[in-house]
């Protein structure tokens, strides 16, 4: 999307766009529903491993959200 390029494929796009604004749009909002671009939901599991003194293993697991959100310049 940042290109600086323009490409015919780009500006056919923008046409129909500006020919049909009603069907373009219903698709947009079903797109912009989960979060936008800029912001990244990562999930980061740790999982450890502890050896117990009677000799079973035990196994702790902590999972965790974290949003990234980049602001593009």
């Amino acid at each position: 999307m940042g290109n600086t390029c323009k490409s015919t494929k780009t500006d056919s796009i923008i046409a129909s766009i500006v020919e049909s604004p009603m069907s373009i749009v219903p698709n947009n909002q079903s797109e912009e529903i989960p979060p936008p671009p800029s912001t990244t939901t990562t999930k980061i599991t740790t999982t450890k491993l502890y050896q117990s003194s009677n000799g079973s293993t035990i196994r702790e697991e902590k999972e965790e959200e974290e949003e990234i959100t980049r602001t593009e310049t």
